[in-house]
């Protein structure tokens, strides 16, 4: 069997036994229709071999896993094959994009490759639908409040958004002043500047001048921010700002999440 079990048939063997399937591709020799080595490659999920000689383990724009290793053995950690789209580059290496993220790239004109930037071939996006863009100016109130209380239940709290959204202004207020201030409280002027210094630039006598839908677009824009840290030893104590920030104004978060609002009674 040319020891196919203990070496598997390479993407570049298979590709040469696809044009001429009379030949082993690692011996050169004659192989006859049926014999086992013939079946060998016959049964090879072409999908599957290219996936597993991509040579980056997640798709560079939504970073899903495609394949992880185990014991120094690649093993397929992606479930839809048939959602991925695959090429090979100027270098002869195989690379790999789901759908979507060719979508994406078509819909921001996107013609590079992100890590690489290297020019992406044509043919990867035929037959791919430009995704459309919907930038956060044109997103509807409703629409970004979703965005980010979903923020929330990535992290396991689960909130009703509408329960912000029907907060009357002198709550929103509040909302704000409190968070502001635990904020600045808890963070060092060095660690806010990690973090960005555009959060909570506002002073609350100021945004209680401008119109309701204005005040809860600021504050979900300052919440979003700080969800999306992606620094592990800040994320706690941003949580608990705001689920304990919310927990004041809403009494059904406080009920539900009181070992973070028990700092703020």
């Amino acid at each position: 069997m040319d020891n196919l079990e203990n070496n598997p048939i390479t993407i570049v063997e298979y590709e040469k036994w696809l044009e001429n399937k009379q030949i082993n591709p690692r011996t050169k020799r004659r192989i006859k229709e049926n014999s086992k080595i013939y079946n060998c490659y016959k049964k090879v999920n072409y999908q599957e071999l290219l996936l597993l000689s991509t040579i980056d383990n997640k798709d560079p724009i939504s970073l899903n896993e495609l394949w992880t290793m185990d014991n120094d053995i690649k093993k397929i950690a992606y479930d839809n094959l048939d959602n991925l789209v695959f090429y090979k580059d100027t270098y002869n290496i195989i690379r790999c994009f789901e759908k979507e993220s060719i979508e994406y790239m078509l819909g921001y004109n996107i013609k590079n490759h992100p890590i690489t930037n290297e020019l992406l071939p044509e043919h990867i996006f035929l037959n791919i639908t430009s995704k459309k863009i919907v930038t956060e100016k044109d997103k509807t109130i409703q629409e970004l409040a979703f965005d980010v209380f979903q923020l929330f239940a990535n992290l396991s709290f689960f909130i009703d958004c509408n329960l912000f959204l029907n907060l009357s202004k002198e709550n929103l207020i509040k909302l704000y002043h409190e968070i502001k201030d635990f904020y600045k409280q808890n963070f060092t002027i060095e660690q806010q500047n990690v973090i960005g210094n555009t959060i909570f630039k506002m002073d609350e006598n100021i945004l209680k001048d401008n119109e309701l839908e204005y005040i809860q677009k600021y504050i979900l824009a300052d919440m979003k921010k700080l969800l999306q840290v992606d620094i592990e030893e800040y994320k706690y104590m941003i949580n608990y700002i705001l689920i304990g920030g919310l927990s004041l104004v809403i009494k059904e978060i406080k009920d539900t999440y009181p070992d973070f609002s028990f700092s703020f009674t």
